[in-house]
């Protein structure tokens, strides 16, 4: 990627509007199309290890409905007992949670927290912002689903020691990965790029 971006005299950054099952989504090189998204972007830093992009961002809470892990665990938001790293991958169908993080939700192997409709159980994820801003919210509805009064993961499985960020939460969102800074940047997605757009932040 880099090599072909600097070959064709292109900023080494790309975007990504991921479409959905009937309509195709995008790849914009060198740059952001505004036509794929609405509003402002909300930045993380990501990080680069080993000489390759590995683009994960830190997550500092989760969310299922109103329930945040650290009202389920007792503990508060700080770097050494809620932040974890989550991998944005574009060609992951699912999402993860860390082992932990999973298994505070989701204490049996079916369901979780009561629920009455689906609503009640849409994922969140609090992620880190680039410098020192705020942490923002990325929403991931229709992954977990209320099924027989219980926050079911339907499209969510446990992944190690980190997050997984995947298609179920990108299709809602234009994605600006910017190498040369070091950021990956979320903004709503248009009507032009999804057919579930997210409410702005």
């Amino acid at each position: 990627m880099e090599v072909f971006l600097a070959h064709a005299g292109l900023p080494d950054e790309f975007s990504v509007c991921m479409g959905t099952a009937t309509a195709p989504g995008a790849l914009v090189l060198g740059g952001i199309d505004p036509q794929y998204y609405d509003g402002a972007f909300m930045t993380a830093d990501f990080l680069e290890s080993d000489g390759y992009y590995d683009y994960k961002v830190n997550v500092t809470n989760v969310h299922v409905g109103t329930i945040a892990y650290t009202d389920i665990t007792g503990t508060v938001v700080d770097g050494q007992h809620t932040t974890k790293s989550a991998l944005v991958d574009t060609g992951t169908a699912n999402m993860g949670l860390t082992n932990e993080y999973y298994d505070a939700f989701f204490p049996s192997s079916f369901y979780g927290l009561i629920c009455k409709t689906d609503d009640d159980c849409t994922l969140g994820l609090e992620i880190e912002a680039a410098g020192d801003g705020v942490p923002f919210k990325i929403k991931v509805p229709g992954v977990v689903t209320c099924q027989n009064s219980g926050c079911h993961p339907t499209h969510v499985s446990k992944y190690g020691d980190e997050h997984m960020i995947g298609f179920p939460a990108l299709r809602g969102y234009y994605t600006h990965f910017d190498r040369e800074n070091k950021t990956i940047g979320f903004a709503a997605a248009s009507a032009a790029c999804t057919a579930v757009p997210q409410e702005p932040f």
